[in-house]
């Protein structure tokens, strides 16, 4: 079902072709084609688009990594960790 099929599965699938000896191109097609499936499921909601939690630095550690950092990149890091909430 393509409730059951993970990204995990597809990154697995996508590296397989390679190794059956595909090519670049047939990968590509191939690709494209489940991604439309996918995508035309999702607008039909018949499959939910899965969230994606991404890990988040809280504000001493990010400070405590810029106190690593060479001075000059210090303004750097602090501005690379601000991020919009919610994306």
């Amino acid at each position: 079902m393509l409730t059951e099929i993970t990204s995990r599965q597809v990154r697995v699938w996508h590296r397989g072709l390679t190794k059956h000896g595909l090519g670049a191109s047939t990968i590509a097609k191939a690709y494209h084609l489940l991604r439309g499936i996918l995508n035309t499921a999702l607008d039909d909601e018949l499959i939910k688009k899965a969230g994606v939690e991404r890990p988040v630095l809280t504000v001493p550690v990010v400070f405590a990594l810029a106190d690593t950092m060479p001075p000059r990149f210090r303004a750097l890091v602090l501005l690379a960790t601000c991020g919009k909430r919610g994306r």
